[in-house]
């Protein structure tokens, strides 16, 4: 089995400390909503209200001058990090549903007119056209009115 040197596990500590530096100082301007042409000082103070640690520390994770953070900094600002994500989420799912109610509304109003335009179009030709072809017209516009939820003002008619 070869031999893991010092210099070997350091290399492997170094690139495991930057990975975890990177991840924090992109935790960090994900938590404070950075805004292109905002100074720092502003988004690092919202990003360390969020994740609960001092501005210092912000400071020092966006600026990757801690290389291996204190676990209780790093779990601040994951746990942040993942309930911004969360609510971010769960808004981007309630607007979809807002948006798809909207649009089956839209689509049930359209729905609704074309229906009735077709339907007195048809009670039009109803009163034009011969006996048989008049009953199956008749037939139509009472299961179009029906499938719109509305009265069938030709079944009043029949009836009278």
């Amino acid at each position: 089995m070869p031999e893991i040197t010092s210099t070997k596990l350091e290399r492997k500590f170094e690139v495991s400390a930057s990975a975890l530096a990177v991840e924090m100082k992109n935790a960090v301007i994900e938590l404070g909503e950075q805004q292109p042409g905002e100074k720092n000082k502003r988004f690092l103070e919202r990003a360390a209200r969020a994740a609960g640690i001092s501005f210092r520390s912000a400071k020092s994770l966006f600026y990757c001058e801690a290389q291996n953070p204190g676990s209780l900094i790093v779990d601040s600002v994951r746990a942040a990090r993942d309930e911004r994500r969360r609510t971010a989420t769960a808004k981007a799912v309630v607007a979809a549903a807002a948006r798809d109610k909207q649009l089956e509304d839209q689509a049930r109003a359209k729905f609704q007119r074309s229906t009735a335009a077709l339907s007195a179009t048809l009670a039009t030709a109803v009163v034009s056209d011969t006996d048989e072809i008049r009953g199956l017209l008749v037939e139509l516009i009472v299961r179009l009115d029906r499938l719109c939820g509305v009265d069938s003002a030709v079944d009043r008619r029949e009836a009278a």
